[in-house]
């Protein structure tokens, strides 16, 4: 049974976009400057963009795998192709306990964006990570029981026919026949 824990970015990394926004607004209504209601009109539209992307983005967890849904793309991250986890803050996010995490693999990196407490997802990503590694490595060097090469008292009765021949009990014909029906039996 796989458990999957589908994480979806926190919107209050847009915090600072519109503050921005909010900071042009009122200087543009303060020196009704055309070129700061331009720059405003952008602003929102810009913020509305990363708005729409961010919505769209899924990270879903399972236990073998990371799978990240964005706007343009899906991509399936298997937990033992990540070299490394890292859990990131930028200074103006950290006051809303967000950040972001990179999960670094041989060929990529990939960003999960707008995490809530990073570290503590991070650590939580890096422990899967090291017990799928374990997993895989106990498989790997599971070594099986021995396969038997005879039946039990398959090499006593051997041993007893051997002897039997030795000692001149049995001919020739009748070591060979006996010999063929055990190994027969195998």
């Amino acid at each position: 049974m796989t458990k999957t824990y589908r994480i979806k970015p926190d919107l209050r990394v847009l915090y600072p976009w519109v503050l921005l926004c909010l900071g042009l607004l009122m200087s543009s209504i303060n020196q009704m400057s055309n070129l700061l209601w331009f720059s405003f009109g952008f602003s929102v539209l810009i913020l509305w963009i990363f708005y729409r992307r961010l919505r769209l983005e899924n990270y879903i967890l399972a236990d073998h795998s990371i799978q990240v849904e964005t706007f343009n793309s899906d991509q399936t991250i298997t937990l033992l192709d990540i070299t490394a986890v890292r859990a990131t803050r930028v200074w103006w996010l950290a006051a809303f306990n967000l950040g972001q995490i990179e999960l670094v693999t041989p060929s990529l990196t990939v960003r999960l964006r707008g995490m809530k407490d990073p570290e503590g997802i991070g650590v939580i990503i890096q422990k899967a990570v090291d017990a799928a590694i374990e997993l895989r490595n106990r498989q790997h060097f599971k070594t099986e029981a021995p396969k038997e090469l005879h039946p039990a008292g398959t090499l006593e009765s051997l041993n007893d026919l051997v002897g039997l021949w030795q000692q001149g009990l049995i001919d020739d014909d009748t070591f060979k026949a006996e010999q063929g029906r055990l190994k027969k039996t195998n």
